[in-house]
């Protein structure tokens, strides 16, 4: 079997503006929370801004895409 990425994970990574905060969601990962005040798991994201709600929004591998929902 052939490889098409060369080894590397795929996923969405994403990253805060201040660029020392990243988090990547790939397939077989839970859910990711992203929001002021998240789930205490350790693949939650917090933001430190008001315009953020509590829990924002859900990020999660679906099949071979990916789904982003309003989680509050």
């Amino acid at each position: 079997m052939t490889d098409l990425h060369g080894g590397r994970r795929r996923g969405l990574l994403f990253e805060a503006e201040d660029g020392r905060t990243r988090f990547l969601v790939e397939a077989g990962t839970p859910p990711v929370v992203v929001g002021r005040w998240p789930p205490r798991d350790p693949h939650s994201v917090r933001l430190r801004s008001i315009l953020a709600s509590r829990q924002h929004v859900r990020i999660h591998a679906d099949g071979d895409g990916f789904a982003v929902e309003d989680a509050g």
